[in-house]
């Protein structure tokens, strides 16, 4: 049987600011990312059927592009920089 990891929601919001900008930091080094690309963190419920009870949204922005959506299934403060790698192996990012 899987583990099941207990989300607080009344945990300090600051402890998920302080994660979410080192997720940021990940995300700039590992897909190479100019200053002018906006990089935006959540970690969102999702309440569909055989989908995590909650994951970590990364949205990538860059001028002229689409905005690159990527999912992690796990909650903001599990994330690694491992995860982070996995995430670029996975896709092409558009330049």
């Amino acid at each position: 049987m899987a583990l099941v990891r207990f989300i607080n929601p009344f945990a300090p919001r600051n402890l998920q600011g302080v994660q979410a900008r080192q997720i940021k930091t990940w995300v700039r080094a590992v897909f190479d990312l100019e200053e002018d690309a906006a990089v935006s963190v959540a970690q969102l419920a999702c309440p569909d059927a055989g989908c995590p009870d909650v994951e970590t949204v990364i949205a990538i922005v860059r001028p002229r592009c689409r905005p690159q959506k990527l999912c992690i299934p796990a909650p903001l403060a599990a994330v690694t920089e491992a995860d982070i790698r996995a995430l670029q192996s996975k896709c092409n990012p558009a330049s």
